[in-house]
């Protein structure tokens, strides 16, 4: 007779040396996309313009959302279709909920990554602005996380040089975003 139990998976430690990178690169995309959101476009053709407000916009959600995943999910929300996510918690950083993130989680998931009824309810302009603000909270969890000891430990023990040199700008360069 089988068991109905699952069993948990454990990354392979010799991953663990990638997770650094994997990590940088959510967090830089996140935060520069965010940036980039900020920056006025007008001067290009309108075609151009349209697209890459497009771009950066939904750059920004789906790193946004993956994000929120990271930060919030614990080792008890695992399951057969996340079991194998890096988690902040995998880099000694503990979850919990980012404020808001609820309403901004369904928001995407409606608005952006799934076609839905309700995407259509917002094609009208005036319903369908993304304002970089929305992200305060989540911005705040990433500059938490990079200045906490336990990611940094981590990186530290995990991390290529070349990852180290990109985290400590990284770092650096938080306090640019919110500007």
């Amino acid at each position: 007779m089988g068991s109905n139990t699952k069993k948990t998976f454990e990354p392979d430690p010799s991953l663990y040396k990638y997770v650094p990178r994997l990590v940088v690169y959510e967090l830089q995309m996140f935060l520069d996309s965010l940036h980039a959101l900020r920056v006025d476009l007008s001067i290009l053709h309108p075609r151009l313009s349209w697209l890459f407000n497009n771009a950066r916009l939904e750059v920004t959600l789906v790193h946004g959302r993956i994000l929120f995943d990271f930060f919030e999910r614990s080792s008890a929300d695992r399951n057969d279709k996340g079991d194998d996510d890096i988690l902040s918690w995998h880099m000694g950083f503990p979850t919990k909920p980012v404020p808001g993130s609820k309403s901004l989680r369904n928001a995407i998931n409606k608005r952006a990554t799934h076609l839905t009824f309700t995407r259509a309810s917002f094609q009208d302009p005036r319903k369908k602005s993304w304002s970089p603000e929305l992200f305060d909270p989540l911005v705040e969890r990433c500059c938490e996380f990079l200045c906490a000891d336990s990611p940094n430990e981590f990186v530290e023990e995990h991390a290529s040089q070349d990852t180290r040199e990109t985290w400590d700008r990284l770092k650096e360069s938080v306090a640019c975003v919110k500007t």
